[in-house]
């Protein structure tokens, strides 16, 4: 008994009477081996009878059901169905691997044709290699040759590097010299200014006390002791050489 006649049994266990057409439905099978595994089998095996006819598409079919041997089988085998359930999933499985083997003995074939041009185009490419590899060699010594004096470029830089190093950091220490003097110098004009000012009692603002108006201001707002000549000698560093 095979699986088709197995799904027969199950299906008219299930349904209680079936047609053909309804076995072929619940089986997936072809009417024609359907009726082989009733005729020859089923039914002389005393599992499956005829229980009468059915109208369909114009024509009469028969319609089966199970006998008392027939419903006995079935409880018997009932667990070994779920064996052939398996079955069936691995021989689909195998179906589909066989005909994923198709396509690889298609893809080897293509490989083996393509095996003669790629040995071909191997040959060549080792001939160019070859040819290549002189020119590299050649090539190489003459590179060598641009490296070392690459090299001795690189030293005389570093030394020009190094010396303007040392005039950078002599015109720092001379613009910080600069920087000093000018405060120093613009600090002991502004205390000439702010004293000046001092004695002036009537409010008048001297002319050459704006400079940009700021001078001014500062004068005006911090008054006439000793911090005031800080916060302009201050104020004048941040105008002049930016805040610190």
């Amino acid at each position: 008994m095979d699986l088709l006649a197995e799904k027969t049994l199950t299906a008219l266990f299930k349904r209680g009477r079936c047609s053909t057409t309804d076995l072929k439905e619940m089986t997936g099978g072809k009417p024609r081996l359907i009726k082989h595994r009733i005729d020859e089998w089923l039914a002389p095996a005393g599992l499956v009878k005829q229980c009468g006819t059915r109208p369909h598409a114009g024509n009469d079919v028969r319609v089966f059901k199970l006998t008392t041997e027939g419903h006995r089988y079935v409880s018997d085998q009932w667990s070994d169905l779920a064996h052939y359930a398996l079955r069936e999933e691995v021989l689909d499985a195998a179906r589909e691997m066989n005909k994923e083997m198709g396509l690889v003995r298609d893809l080897l074939d293509e490989i083996r044709d393509n095996q003669s041009d790629l040995e071909e185009s191997v040959e060549a490419v080792e001939d160019e290699a070859e040819d290549e590899r002189g020119n590299l060699k050649s090539e190489f010594g003459q590179w060598r040759e641009r490296v070392k004096e690459l090299e001795k470029e690189n030293e005389e830089l570093r030394e020009k590097v190094k010396e303007l190093g040392k005039r950078v950091e002599a015109n720092e220490e001379r613009s910080k010299k600069t920087k000093k003097i000018a405060e120093e110098a613009w600090a002991w004009t502004v205390g000439s200014w702010i004293t000046n000012a001092r004695d002036h009692d009537d409010g008048q603002q001297l002319p050459w006390m704006d400079v940009r108006g700021k001078i001014r201001s500062v004068v005006a707002r911090n008054g006439p002791d000793e911090k005031r000549h800080e916060k302009v000698s201050r104020k004048f560093r941040e105008w002049t050489w930016g805040e610190d």
